[in-house]
């Protein structure tokens, strides 16, 4: 029995480290990407709009393309 609820507690300490490790990871990556906004848009001259649209059709476009036809 102790063994079983050693294991489990192994087994949750990776969990949090593995959870811990990936929004650092997503955060780290957001921020990145989120600060260099602005120096994008003036490097490739397109406005806020634009560059919403082309976000908004990253995620429609794969989206819609995943469902089946009938259905």
């Amino acid at each position: 029995m102790f063994i079983m609820v050693d294991s489990m507690n192994d087994s949750l300490r990776a969990a949090r480290v593995a959870t811990f490790v990936y929004f650092s990871l997503c955060g780290t990556l957001m921020g990145t990407w989120v600060v260099n906004i602005p120096a994008i848009e003036e490097r490739v001259d397109i406005t806020h709009a634009t560059l919403g649209d082309s976000w908004y059709c990253w995620g429609w476009v794969p989206s819609s393309a995943c469902r089946s036809p009938g259905g």
